[in-house]
């Protein structure tokens, strides 16, 4: 577990070890290739209370009692090993894609999962503007996948400016023509890699930009934002009189032309100094506006900045918390809206909150616990979701909400 930037780390990792590897062209399926999987969780690790360790014994079912169906994915070349997720992205209308850090590419067509495509590095982000328009980031930066049909889209190498160190990370946009991708480098100071794709270049450039965000050495690795708030970034950055890491967050509201420091809580219970966020997990924005910044203090507390829009474009955050330190690691968080959300993580956690308090999914289809990590989860407005981890992916239909 990444605790500092999620994948970005083990991206950065995998980047250096397959530096020499050149990138092809373009990439059409083919045989899934090398990447360093993780340890599996330990499966005597404590499970939250509230599962659904209690399932009914019988027959194998497809669907929980929560409606979180299990999807089948495609067998890797080693029988051995498993394909962990670390992205995922559907369309809202049939279609699925996911990425893994091993570097393959699958794709769900409403029945089943394949493996569209493969690289030689991890791949850890990705981002569609529609079913065939999709961006992919990973340790050798960028690919993007075009075509007529979901089916047929061939997925391209970009080239970008900025530090090839930094691993792309995160990817968010909200159309063809405004998308941004970020990420970061543990180098000495951070390296921030912001990019921005504003359509194709009239002069034959490939049309991403390379953005400043601030004079202070950053390691970016979150981006998200909707069209009314504007663009968010989040990262972490060394505090120059204690040396400590905290999380720093940056906004460009909509029509603004530069990011300006957004300030966030900590938990205003914790005894001075000990309070501030200085780990992130992941971030989000719910249609409504809602903010969600997913971390942990410096007393190792784990808790969420909850952000809402109040009068023109300012907010007011607060800070929440969601479990004892020595609790499993969460992995993501996505909103819907104020009063529903969803953070998961280690052990198979994945709980919903319905602004006052959080519970435990159902998630299992036997009778005993699913202990799997979870990485990465995608939502819609509609409240549709897909959630994926270690050798899983599930999804839950929006009637289900």
């Amino acid at each position: 577990v990444l605790a500092a930037s999620g994948l970005v780390a083990l991206l950065a990792g995998v980047a250096c070890s397959s530096a020499d590897d050149a990138a092809p062209s373009d990439l059409a399926p083919a045989p899934n290739e090398g990447g360093t999987l993780p340890p599996a969780p330990d499966a005597a690790a404590p499970v939250e209370a509230g599962a659904d360790a209690d399932a009914e014994a019988g027959p194998p079912r497809v669907c929980s009692d929560d409606g979180f169906c299990h999807t089948s994915l495609p067998p890797m070349a080693l029988p051995s090993n498993k394909h962990v997720l670390r992205g995922v992205w559907a369309d809202g209308a049939g279609t699925a894609w996911a990425v893994t850090e091993a570097g393959a590419i699958l794709r769900y067509d409403g029945k089943s999962w394949s493996e569209h495509a493969t690289v030689k590095s991890a791949l850890g982000a990705i981002w569609g503007s529609s079913p065939t328009d999709v961006w992919i980031g990973g340790a050798d930066g960028l690919l993007h996948g075009e075509g007529a049909t979901p089916a047929s889209l061939v997925f391209t190498p970009v080239d970008t400016p900025g530090d090839g160190s930094a691993a792309i990370s995160s990817i968010w946009g909200t159309g063809a023509n405004d998308v941004w991708a970020v990420g970061g480098a543990f180098n000495a100071p951070f390296i921030a890699r912001v990019l921005h794709y504003a359509g194709p270049d009239v002069e034959g450039g490939t049309g991403w930009s390379l953005e400043g965000i601030s004079s202070q050495p950053i390691f970016t690795s979150r981006v998200w934002g909707t069209p009314a708030s504007g663009v968010w970034v989040a990262g972490l950055r060394n505090d120059p009189v204690t040396i400590e890491t905290k999380v720093v967050v940056l906004r460009r509201a909509s029509g603004a032309t530069k990011f300006a420091e957004v300030p966030i809580p900590g938990d205003p219970k914790a005894p001075e100094g000990v309070g501030e966020m200085t780990k992130l997990f992941g971030a989000s924005a719910s249609a409504d506006g809602t903010m969600w910044i997913l971390g942990r203090t410096n007393s190792s507390a784990p808790g969420f900045v909850r952000g809402l829009p109040t009068l023109g474009q300012t907010y007011a955050f607060t800070f929440v918390a969601h479990g004892p330190s020595v609790g499993p690691l969460s992995n993501f968080v996505w909103g819907r809206s104020a009063d529903d959300a969803w953070i998961g993580g280690e052990y198979g956690r994945l709980r919903h909150w319905d602004g006052t308090a959080w519970t435990q999914a159902k998630t299992t289809i036997t009778k005993y616990p699913d202990t799997t990590t979870l990485n990465a989860i995608w939502g819609n407005a509609s409240g549709e979701l897909w959630v994926v981890g270690e050798g899983i992916a599930m999804h839950r239909d929006a009637k289900k909400n």
